[in-house]
């Protein structure tokens, strides 16, 4: 707690090329890479420093940056960056514990095709039946016992809050 890796600039939105006098251009990253970057930087607790100008976000750009429940895990009171749990074969588990008792997981798909990626409660230093939530879509999942499994797209991420359903974390 109190330090912090800086990952560097996000380039999200319209971007200005270093050493240019060329007007903004959109990011080269797709949608989905967009997400990704935002949920490292949320779980690592990086700070985050757009490289766009803000007059120029379109509304993707705006709500990229402004979900507050990814927001929340990016600021939790712990301080504390996630950690790679898992980082095979393209795909990467990061799971961070927050102040509250429960988990943000990112379930990140490094590969060039939709994967399903599953994670256990082992892996993820977690017990009991746990409330899953989609961060993105701020949609609750459901409620699950000793494993989760998501769809992932292509160089994406799923992005979730897991709170046990007999610690009082809602």
């Amino acid at each position: 707690p109190g330090h912090y890796p800086d990952a560097d600039m996000l380039v999200v939105g319209h971007v200005i090329e270093k050493n240019t006098t060329e007007a903004p251009r959109p990011s080269r990253l797709t949608a989905d890479e967009q997400y990704t970057h935002i949920s490292l930087w949320s779980l690592w607790s990086c700070p985050m420093l757009i490289g766009c100008p803000i007059d120029l976000m379109d509304e993707f750009t705006v709500a990229l940056l402004s979900n507050d429940e990814v927001l929340d895990v990016h600021q939790d009171a712990n301080g504390v960056g996630g950690k790679t749990v898992r980082n095979q074969e393209g795909v990467e588990v990061i799971v961070k514990n927050l102040a509250d008792g429960s988990v943000a997981v990112g379930l990140f798909n490094r590969r060039d095709e939709a994967e399903n990626i599953a994670v256990d409660w082992a892996l993820l230093g977690i017990a009991g039946e746990q409330r899953v939530r989609d961060l993105w879509r701020q949609k609750d999942i459901g409620t699950f016992k000793e494993s989760f499994t998501a769809r992932v797209r292509p160089h994406g991420v799923v992005m979730v809050r897991m709170s046990g359903v007999n610690n009082g974390v809602k």
